[in-house]
């Protein structure tokens, strides 16, 4: 996971999804694939790294009545 440490205090980096507006769940993959992996792989290459998602309520519905319980 990427981190900065800043005097005594160390701080994990992530990213925020939100600033890529989607609405629909191959949106939000496709984003994912196209913003948030690269970054991965420049910050902190093979490691961890936490992504904050922006879902619509269309998306959150269909992930929540389409899952495979």
């Amino acid at each position: 996971m990427p981190t900065l440490v800043h005097g005594a205090h160390t701080f994990h980096l992530g990213y925020c999804m939100n600033v890529h507006a989607t609405e629909e769940v191959g949106q939000v993959h496709e984003a994912l694939e196209k913003f948030a992996a690269p970054l991965r792989e420049t910050l902190c290459p093979g490691e961890d790294m936490g992504i904050g998602l922006r879902l619509s309520g269309p998306a959150v519905n269909r992930l929540w009545f389409n899952r495979n319980d």
